[in-house]
């Protein structure tokens, strides 16, 4: 099962090799990057470019759109949290998506909604 922590290893490390994604927990992920790069409604070059070094491949038509039909498909924040029930998980599911929030060097009003949505359905809670 592809976890949280294998996209962060990805993103902190450019050596790492990109992810072996096909079971139904890694593709919840992959969906919530997606997601969180269409909440502000534009997709911007730096939000590619993670992508791309999340999954392989070069940034393209064909990267762009596998990044529109996964964003398409919408978020099921419940099934997210259903996947990840480990504490540690959901808060690393965190980590990545302030990755995917900072991609673009901005944060936006509909980044945050998600922001508030994470943190409701993961049941995270500041310490």
């Amino acid at each position: 099962m592809t976890r949280p922590r294998d996209f962060i290893s990805v993103l902190d490390d450019p050596s790492h090799e990109p992810l072996k994604l096909g079971d139904p927990a890694g593709e919840l992920l992959v969906q919530l990057v997606v997601h969180i790069f269409f909440s502000d409604e534009v997709l911007h070059d730096r939000e590619l470019e993670l992508f791309a070094r999340l999954v392989g491949g070069k940034v393209d038509d064909e990267l762009r759109a596998r990044i529109r039909d996964i964003g398409n498909r919408g978020m099921d924040f419940d099934k997210l949290a259903a996947a990840f029930p480990n504490h540690d998980d959901r808060q690393d599911i965190i980590t990545l998506a302030e990755h995917a929030w900072w991609a673009d060097n901005m944060l936006e009003p509909g980044e945050l909604d998600v922001a508030d949505k994470l943190a409701e359905v993961l049941e995270i809670r500041e310490r």
